[in-house]
């Protein structure tokens, strides 16, 4: 059975409803299996007293000195050739057969029965006598007919209880889908809530039972979106403080260090320079992960990506002596819905990561295809699984203890989930012609066109 509360409404009420159905159709078929047998009991009742006096008529007309010891068997001619369900013997004080329906047979008779009913295998037997019991009449039905008659009645009773099966059905499939409209769309609502998109959920027409989970849902939204909030504010802050006294410092070195006259403390000073700058790289990133972390980077219209590509390639190209090979769509442009800032921020990432770990001589490609999928691959060693599983998570590095801040991935991974892409990482690369390699590691990034 489907998971789905419309299907399990619909088929439990229509299997309730034919539950019921069917203890009211054995009850009626009851009830008429009893009353059809009064009433076919009634008519050979009916019959048998009716027909007696005339029987009894013919056979004295027939022979007017006759006696009711006498024993002259008559049968009567059927005027057209018929089945008959109702057959009859008339029989004398000694059980003796006086007249007889046409069609009539002793063996299905017992010529001693008193007045009333009997049954055998196979009839219903009435007896009833006349002329101070000088004179009896059996009339005898099949029980075959009485079947046949009872299973016709049912069939004309349960037809249109069975066309009501599938009308129940799609009427309690159309009743329930409308009452639980906004069932549906308050999970509509809640699947359509993210990272950037945790208003309250309000819809009007809720069931009250539902009224609870609803108010606890939004206590829960709310609560998500000021925790939320409170990390990204605190990121942003913390980063946006640090820059003033990190440049600060990095000034005062610079300053110091051309006063510096031995090579000693001229080394030491570079080194620490160094130190301040990465410190600054790390504020700028932490900037870019709470500001990728916080803002909605759909665009409701479209932008052409490919000059952003050109440029930020060009760019680096011109940084490192690594060969940048780049791919792009036959038809030179790319129109995707996303801020432009931010896919260059996304790109940045990608090149200084590809850069950082490449082999100088394999070279980096980077591949943009007219469907959105972006693809930036370097030649390195294959990175474990459980890392590349780990490796979007923010100070996560692929070399422990190696150089960068751990934040590229994350930041890349932030800007993907804000714009409603997807991310995968490959190590070893995936190829055409061949299933994997020993080395190299790929991002593939697929946008929404």
């Amino acid at each position: 059975m489907s998971n789905s509360l419309q299907a399990r409404l619909s088929i439990g009420l229509t299997l309730l409803f034919c539950l019921f159905l069917l203890l009211a159709s054995t009850g009626a078929i009851w009830v008429l299996r009893h009353e059809l047998n009064e009433l076919l009991d009634s008519a050979m009742a009916e019959t048998g007293q009716r027909i007696l006096p005339l029987a009894v008529v013919e056979i004295i007309n027939r022979n007017p000195q006759m006696q009711a010891s006498d024993s002259v068997a008559h049968s009567i001619v059927s005027l057209t050739a018929h089945d008959e369900h109702l057959t009859y013997l008339v029989v004398n004080r000694r059980d003796e057969v006086l007249l007889k329906s046409h069609n009539a047979d002793t063996g299905h008779f017992n010529l001693q029965q008193t007045e009333g009913f009997e049954e055998t295998a196979s009839h219903r037997v009435y007896a009833v006598s006349a002329v101070s019991g000088d004179f009896r009449i059996l009339i005898a039905e099949t029980l075959a007919h009485r079947r046949q008659a009872l299973w016709e009645s049912m069939v004309a009773l349960i037809w249109p209880m069975l066309l009501l099966v599938p009308l129940c059905f799609a009427g309690v499939w159309w009743f329930v889908r409308h009452r639980l409209q906004h069932v549906v769309a308050y999970r509509n609502a809640v699947m359509a809530r993210h990272s950037h998109h945790l208003e309250t959920i309000h819809i009007e027409g809720m069931p009250d039972e539902l009224e609870s989970i609803c108010e606890s849902v939004n206590h829960l939204l709310i609560t998500l979106n000021q925790a939320l909030s409170a990390q990204r504010s605190f990121t942003a802050n913390s980063a946006h403080e640090l820059r003033t006294p990190i440049s600060t410092a990095l000034a005062q070195l610079q300053l110091l260090k051309k006063n510096l006259t031995k090579p000693e403390n001229i080394q030491r000073a570079e080194q620490l320079e160094r130190t301040i700058k990465e410190q600054a790289r790390l504020s700028e990133k932490l900037m870019q992960l709470a500001k990728a972390e916080g803002g909605n980077l759909i665009l409701t219209q479209s932008v052409d990506v490919i000059p952003v590509v050109q440029l930020l390639v060009h760019e680096y190209q011109l940084k490192t002596t690594i060969p940048l090979r780049l791919s792009l769509p036959r038809q030179g442009c790319l129109m995707l819905k996303i801020d432009t800032d931010a896919f260059a921020v996304l790109l940045r990432n990608l090149l200084e990561n590809a850069i950082k770990y490449a082999e100088p001589e394999a070279g980096i490609d980077i591949k943009l295809s007219g469907t959105g999928q972006l693809s930036v691959i370097n030649d390195c060693e294959a990175l474990p699984v459980a890392l590349l599983q780990r490796l979007n998570e923010p100070f996560v590095r692929a070399v422990a203890g190696g150089i960068g801040q751990g934040l590229g991935l994350a930041i890349v991974q932030a800007i993907v989930n804000a714009c409603n892409a997807r991310m995968q990482l490959f190590s070893p690369i995936e190829m055409p012609q061949r299933a994997k390699r020993e080395r190299g590691f790929e991002v593939r990034i697929q946008f929404s066109l």
